[in-house]
């Protein structure tokens, strides 16, 4: 099976070594997949992270993990920079439309890890305002 196998779809042809490259990149996203997963469950068993955090993670890690294995077999057939510029513009337009729910996420996960035992106070600070608000955390 060492000739070129036809992609019916696009016509490419695709060799046995970037077959191989292929099956050895989507066996390597899910391992990682499950490594993170493995990690997430943990740390929210401990009690560091809510569950729906582990939640909210898990998705975007598998997200991640899709475009990642999506991107390297696109490189992999194609031989080509477009994909990857591609993706790079999609993902600055992306920063630049969720950019306040990545802060606000942000914000939520940094207030979770937080270890408030000696100064329960946070400071807060909001827009417009001069000063920082100090306040207590009571649920999160």
């Amino acid at each position: 099976m060492d000739g070129p196998l036809e992609n019916i779809s696009l016509g490419l042809p695709l060799s046995f070594q970037d077959f191989m490259l292929i099956i050895i990149l989507v066996v390597v996203a899910v391992a990682l997949r499950f490594i993170f997963s493995w990690l997430l469950t943990n740390i929210a068993k401990r009690g560091v992270i809510s569950q729906g955090t582990r939640i909210l993670v898990t998705r975007i890690v598998d997200i991640v993990i899709a475009v990642m294995i999506l991107i390297g077999v696109v490189g992999i057939v194609t031989a080509s920079l477009v994909p990857y510029v591609v993706v790079f513009v999609i993902a600055i337009l992306s920063l630049l439309l969720f950019y306040n729910e990545v802060r606000e996420f942000s914000a939520y996960i940094n207030i979770q890890l937080m270890r408030l035992k000696r100064n329960p106070w946070v400071e807060v600070y909001l827009p417009g305002i001069d000063k920082p608000l100090t306040c207590r955390i009571l649920d999160i």
